[in-house]
């Protein structure tokens, strides 16, 4: 726990300094950078939902979606 501790911390940081238009940016993507798409997978399977890039754009657009992160 004392490990995991920090990185959550690190996460919640980084969640909480993520905007709107970093969100369009990525959506904007025909096809993103490997980096971009294995974080936008790894995020697409926390949710449950399908982890290719036309799900991952389409959930992008949902109004809700930084609030449900």
């Amino acid at each position: 726990m004392e490990k995991a501790e920090p990185i959550l911390r690190a996460a919640e940081s980084g969640l909480a300094n993520l905007k709107k238009d970093k969100i369009a940016e990525v959506k904007a993507y025909a096809k993103p950078p490997d980096i971009v798409a294995n974080v936008c997978s790894v995020v697409m399977i926390l949710l449950g939902k399908d982890t290719s890039w036309a799900s991952v754009k389409k959930e992008l657009t949902d109004p809700e979606f930084l609030s449900r992160l």
